[in-house]
């Protein structure tokens, strides 16, 4: 810095010097949302005891009540009710997303099995989460709700500041769609995946697999660094004559290859029952009829007895991308954490990809009176 040389700014016609701003105190102009700001946004809930979850609110999350909701509930997610909790003290955050079927009353939180619901909590203090769960019933499957919904709620997380948030990779599209999103293991996590569903899957499979992504399986399956789940999950390779029945019930409640012999509760079975029937219904043109109607047939009964005879099916499918067969119903811990550039980009790729395109200026509405 130069030495003074007795000129003040006043005497150079210069504005006098300003002080910068405490980071705390760049608050919105307005801070202390009330209850009544709520009360205003249709198809949000926030529950509250007493004065002290909106005291959390207006410190820890700063944004208005209709500026949350329309970060998650947008587009295709407007009629879908949204439910927030915050702790009595503290930065703990709870979201909740639940779509009731139409004519049905039931209040979110006692919803009917078949309503999108969807869970997630946050600390917003420290940074982490934890996604809880997502149900997307058949009606609603291939509209592309349930990532929509987890990226906006991720994305606003991270704009809240969480940096981390953990899940459980299980059920039907299991690791695979977790994966795909920037979720990855950690190194024992990552260990237990290669041993129980990728090296057996690669043994089972691997004659249906090209060379190529067979080659690019294995690499990474004889890799140490976690990250190499990526490449597997990117490889959309299609694959032939891959076992029918294995297909069909690949599924988090169930890996054949290290329990031969399940010993399933109802509920389990059912929601196995439900993932190869829509799996079943997407090969109808691939493969016999009547071996469609036998799948059927042994796919409604209400007993998983019936499941060793399905897992035998002769029968053969092509077409299935090599990623999704390596990691389709796969269950471990992961983590997404945006502070890994690896992790952040595939993130961001799918929220850039599922992002609403902007209007066309011509069709843009005008600001302003109309």
């Amino acid at each position: 810095m130069p030495p003074w040389n007795g000129t003040s700014r006043a005497q150079k016609n210069l504005p006098p010097l300003r002080r910068p701003t405490p980071p705390e105190t760049r608050m919105p102009k307005k801070t202390a949302f009330t209850p009544a700001d709520f009360e205003k946004v249709v198809g949000f809930r926030f529950i509250s005891q007493s004065q002290k979850q909106f005291d959390a609110w207006n410190t820890f999350v700063r944004m208005s009540p209709a500026e949350f909701h329309a970060a998650i509930c947008e587009g295709p997610l407007a009629d879908i009710p949204l439910v927030v909790e915050m702790a009595y003290q503290g930065s703990f955050i709870s979201v909740k997303l639940g779509k009731r079927i139409p004519n049905d009353t039931s209040f979110l939180g006692y919803a009917p099995e078949n309503a999108f619901q969807m869970s997630a909590q946050f600390e917003l203090k420290n940074g982490n989460g934890e996604f809880e769960y997502i149900k997307i019933p058949e009606p609603m499957q291939e509209q592309g709700l349930g990532t929509l919904a987890t990226v906006r709620t991720f994305s606003l997380a991270r704009r809240l500041g969480v940096s981390r948030i953990r899940a459980e990779m299980h059920l039907a599209a299991g690791g695979y769609a977790w994966a795909r999103l920037g979720f990855m293991p950690n190194a024992p996590d990552w260990d237990d995946l290669r041993k129980e569903y990728i090296l057996p899957r690669l043994a089972a499979f691997g004659k249906g697999i090209p060379e190529g992504a067979r080659a690019q399986i294995e690499t990474a399956a004889a890799s140490d660094d976690p990250e190499n789940i990526f490449l597997i999950a990117a490889l959309k390779t299609p694959c032939r004559e891959i076992p029918l029945g294995r297909w069909l019930m690949a599924h988090g409640y169930w890996n054949p290859d290290t329990d031969p012999n399940p010993n399933f509760i109802y509920e389990c079975w059912k929601a196995m029952r439900e993932t190869a029937m829509g799996r079943l219904e997407k090969l109808k043109d691939n493969i016999p009829q009547k071996i469609f109607e036998k799948v059927s047939t042994l796919l409604q009964k209400a007993s998983s007895e019936e499941l060793k005879e399905i897992i035998h099916i002769p029968e053969t499918v092509d077409g299935i991308p090599a990623g999704q067969l390596m990691l389709v119903g796969t269950r471990w811990y992961g983590e997404l954490d945006f502070d890994n550039p690896v992790q952040a980009a595939i993130f961001d790729a799918v929220a850039k990809r599922i992002a609403p395109a902007p209007l066309p200026p011509a069709l843009r509405r005008p600001k302003g009176p109309s």
